[in-house]
């Protein structure tokens, strides 16, 4: 008996100590990917694109909760920030909404989150915690 108690207690801390943190990547997601051009392409009714970029520190910290979600569910897609979505010059980020022209989306910075519903821009959430709230994503970064 001793000995099983033994080999119990030698085996618990070995095997719930072997868990490996998951990391993700946006490449984990490229077949979720589209262009600024495609961003009214997918055929759902309702659906999210978030806007992302390469060297954005909070995008960075973001794709551990974004990545898992979008996997978990069909209405979810992504787009890399493309120099054609800054305008130039000062703008109203609200003038997006409505829009359903991908020449007309202009936006301020990453990350950014749009709501599309319809083929048009429903909503747009800019920043972290914007994205985690209308995600209804409970996360502090």
């Amino acid at each position: 008996m001793k000995k099983i108690y033994l080999l119990a207690t030698l085996i618990l801390p070995i095997v719930s100590c072997n868990t490996t943190p998951v990391t993700y990547s946006y490449n984990d997601v490229k077949h979720l990917e589209l262009s600024r051009d495609t961003l009214f392409s997918p055929t759902n009714f309702h659906y999210f694109v978030y806007v992302y970029s390469g060297g954005c520190y909070v995008c960075s910290a973001l794709k551990k909760h974004i990545i898992p979600y979008s996997l978990s569910v069909d209405d979810f897609y992504y787009c890399l920030f493309e120099k054609e979505f800054n305008k130039g010059g000062k703008f109203d980020q609200d003038d997006i909404l409505g829009v359903s022209d991908p020449n007309e989306v202009f936006l301020i910075g990453t990350p950014t989150m749009l709501e599309i519903i319809n083929k048009k821009i429903f909503a747009y959430y800019l920043g972290a915690d914007a994205i985690l709230d209308a995600l209804n994503l409970d996360v502090i970064l």
